[in-house]
């Protein structure tokens, strides 16, 4: 605790001395632009966290609203920008261009290690979706809700650590409407999107159209020997249709969403030599702030989404049926460089390139019903009922490259002469039918809740490698459970809510692809980390919600504890590295491994206004995730059941001698969980002015610490100390909200650091007789290759100088 009240007492003299900027998400409190015109109310955000519009502070969870304004107050112009104001929420894009790795509460979830069942859930309009196409591009949005704790039994599917809903901006039926947002900034990067408002018949029915356009040079990585230029380029087109024929009795929405992303972009590398002391020097001497590549070649994605989302809503006799529906398509082509650590110069073989090409197609649709109460029955009770089905197939075709290669050789130097290419198909389908119940009683300042789940899933899927069917990956998987949640709180007064609830949660079992393909003929030690049993959590919280001071103040506080059995830990970073038993080769593998977690944590919230013009607040979050006596698959060469650190791969020999043949070791470890730092915050603050009758003007900033990160256990060089990332912003608006411009400045300081790190290494296959001319024959050299050089890089954003300007004629 003492760690803790340093940090809160330092960030606060932050917040003073740089006079930074208005929290949005947490402090459930609105902008100042609009404080000054609400003056009559107490700044309260609504959310609908439990199927029902209310005040954020009445709600006995943790529950963090980021609003349209704010995304445009803190020019955040990417999904993942939002965890900058909810910390303990980690957001990190997969290189790959497929999902996320999200953290909140102490725990990842990983796509390439979960598929479609999270430990986060996220929702577009209330409907569950997958996270692929929330991280493309904010625009025209309505509210985002990022929600704490199990999740399930009120809507949607069930979820262990907490949901994610993102809501769209609604037609408006009463006024016609403009509105256009632009982004210019210093490191070629632009975003300009907007939207029409029609209503066609008044107060009846009404059309959104809303469009954007951005590019970016994403990661700012370049190649040492020039470049193509960088590319992170998206366009969308959104049209939203409502009709409210007879005066909300029923209510229909429908929207469609397109949109395409189109990525060029390269790995940054970063020599040994630069972190470890005495390391052999690399080819070329790259630093980590240069943001260099040595690959040649680029990493492209092509992304394609198409969500058709629809809703219907029924009011009779003080009872809701609200019926909400989604598909999604998605199609992914992608190239991946497999030359990670640089060996070649010329990375081709033919009209062959080295990497790998795959090509994904995945479809999702969801239909969901519920009847919940619109006026509380009996003065007491509050209810809702449901069914949800949800379906989803999806299909990929990828051919695994290995370079067959000679390196060093005395005649001929170094060469990559073919490539093998292995097709690769993974498919599968899952079906998700589920019916909910949620339950709560009204006595006073009381409430006492609780709900059920019953949730039956069905999943097949399988994998050929080269035509031939792969065992292990085949599933056919048919399993169900009951989960329920259950709350009690106090209203002790209008200004104080205590409360403490309990959930559980469950999800199937995952499969590691990567473990899979990487391994064709499997050890029976290595085949015991392929797949993962059902996971089941319990949770219990408790918190208080408080203001002071006529809502000037406002303090909440919550700290939890949970228990993961069966959790798919995912081997971080490039995997274990394990022996091979079809070539004799050495690899590294995402091994899975079913392990109990034990995550606890507290969540600080606070804000204050001490007066109209000036507003300061603060999140933190602290959440320690750990594996107690879990057994994982590391590498442990001398035998003492702790994962070995090590900057180069292995020999086969060693490994295969240090397992008695078993390819893999295991350890029993109490090991972080998680790759996320266990403290963060976001200290913000506002100070705003009228300088003309018709002219406003402000100074708002937003400071986010991250605490130093352990990352992964078994890598002793992607560890990274705490940092802090401030963002300024300085503009003048019209008070009304007609346009206003603002210039920004992120990351001011500069602050750099390397966030991730592993050896860079090129597959490459040993031992193949290669005749170059007559008489002149050698043998293939590899298995891993390396050239003393660090890849899997990820950094801080750079340094970003921009302007924004917005225009708004009519309704928003």
């Amino acid at each position: 605790m003492k760690r803790l009240s340093t940090f809160i007492a330092a960030g606060s003299s932050v917040l003073a001395i740089a006079a930074t900027a208005y929290a949005p998400a947490a402090f459930a409190q609105d902008t100042a632009a609009q404080a000054s015109e609400d003056d009559a109310t107490d700044g309260d955000i609504v959310v609908t966290a439990r199927r029902r519009d209310e005040s954020a502070q009445d709600v006995p969870a943790v529950v963090q609203a980021v609003t349209a304004e704010t995304l445009e107050k803190l020019n955040l112009r990417k999904f993942e920008d939002i965890a900058s104001v909810v910390p303990g929420l980690s957001l990190i894009p997969n290189s790959n261009g497929i999902g996320a790795v999200s953290t909140v509460r102490g725990v990842d979830f990983n796509v390439n290690a979960s598929g479609n069942n999270g430990t986060i859930e996220f929702y577009y309009n209330d409907a569950p979706l997958s996270s692929n196409v929330l991280f493309q591009s904010l625009f025209d949005v309505g509210q985002i809700e990022v929600l704490r704790g199990p999740q399930g039994t009120l809507k949607g599917r069930a979820s262990p650590s907490g949901s994610i809903s993102f809501g769209i901006r609604k037609p408006q039926l009463n006024e016609v409407g403009v509105v256009v947002n632009a982004t210019g900034n210093n490191i070629g990067g632009y975003n300009v999107n907007g939207a029409l408002n029609v209503p066609v018949i008044e107060n009846k029915l009404g059309v959104r159209i809303a469009g954007v356009s951005s590019n970016d040079d994403g990661n700012e990585v370049r190649p040492i020997n020039g470049a193509l230029k960088l590319r992170n380029e998206g366009q969308g087109i959104r049209t939203s249709v409502r009709a409210n024929p007879f005066e909300d009795m029923l209510i229909l929405d429908f929207s469609y969403l397109g949109f395409q992303r189109k990525g060029l972009q390269y790995d940054g590398v970063q020599s040994l030599s630069e972190v470890i002391a005495g390391a052999g020097a690399s080819p070329t001497f790259i630093s980590a702030k240069s943001r260099t590549a040595v690959d040649g070649f680029s990493r492209t994605v092509d992304q394609r989404f198409k969500v058709y989302n629809w809703n219907a809503e029924l009011n009779l006799a003080g009872q809701k049926l609200v019926y909400t529906g989604l598909d999604l398509t998605q199609k992914l082509d992608a190239f991946d460089p497999s030359d990670d650590a640089g060996i070649f110069t010329n990375d081709t073989a033919g009209t062959n390139r080295f990497g790998q090409p795959t090509a994904t197609q995945s479809k999702s649709t969801s239909h969901e019903i519920r009847l919940q109460n619109d006026e509380r029955v009996a003065g007491i009770f509050d209810y809702v009922v449901g069914y949800l089905k949800y379906d989803t197939s999806n299909n990929t075709n990828l051919l695994s490259p290995t370079g067959i290669a000679l390196v060093g050789n005395p005649i001929v130097g170094t060469r990559l002469l073919n490539i093998a290419l292995t097709p690769v198909n993974r498919f599968g389908s899952g079906t998700e039918n589920s019916y909910f119940g949620n339950l709560s009683a009204h006595f006073g300042g009381l409430e006492i809740s609780g709900g059920l789940r019953k949730i039956r899933v069905k999943d097949s899927s399988g994998l050929l490698v080269g035509g031939v069917v792969q065992a292990p990956a085949s599933r056919n998987v048919n399993v169900g459970k009951t989960v329920y949640s259950g709350s009690i709180s106090y209203k002790v007064n209008d200004d104080l809510l205590v409360y403490a609830n309990t959930g559980t949660s469950f999800r199937p079992g995952a499969v590691s692809v990567g473990a899979i393909l990487g391994l064709l003929a499997p050890t029976p030690q290595q085949a015991a980390f392929f797949a993962t049993e059902p996971e089941t959590s319990k949770s219990y919280e408790v918190g208080f919600k408080a203001d002071f001071l006529d809502k000037k103040l406002r303090f909440n506080v919550s700290a939890y504890h949970q228990k993961f059995k069966n959790y798919p830990f995912l081997a971080p970073g490039t995997g274990v590295f394990t022996g091979n038993a079809a070539n004799g080769s050495t690899t590294a593998t995402t091994f899975l491994s079913s392990v109990p977690i034990t995550t606890k944590g507290v969540e600080i919230e606070f804000s204050a206004k001490p007066s109209k013009s000036f507003n300061f607040g603060g999140v933190i979050s602290y959440a320690k995730g750990q594996i107690t006596n879990g057994t994982i698959a590391c590498l442990d060469l001398d035998r003492n059941g702790v994962p070995d650190a090590v900057s180069a791969p292995p020999s086969f020999a060693a490994i295969s001698t240090a397992t008695n043949g078993a390819l893999v070791s295991s350890c029993t470890l109490n090991q972080r969980a998680n790759v996320a730092p266990r403290l963060s915050g976001a200290f913000n603050s506002e100070y705003n002015t009228s300088l003309s009758e018709s002219i406003d003007g402000y100074l708002r900033g937003l400071y986010t610490y991250q605490g130093k990160s352990q990352n992964d256990p078994g890598n002793a060089f992607d560890d990274y100390k705490s940092y802090g990332i401030l963002n300024l912003y300085l503009g003048v608006r019209d008070p009304k909200g007609a346009w206003e411009v603002s210039l920004f400045g992120k990351n001011i300081t500069n602050t750099f650091r390397v966030l991730r790190r592993s050896p860079a290494l090129t597959n490459l296959r040993a031992g193949i007789p290669l005749t170059l001319a007559p008489g002149l024959s050698f043998p293939s050299a590899g298995t891993q290759s390396g050239t003393n050089y660090f890849g899997d890089l990820r950094y801080t954003d750079p340094r970003e100088f921009g302007v924004s300007v917005k225009f708004a004629i009519g309704s928003k």
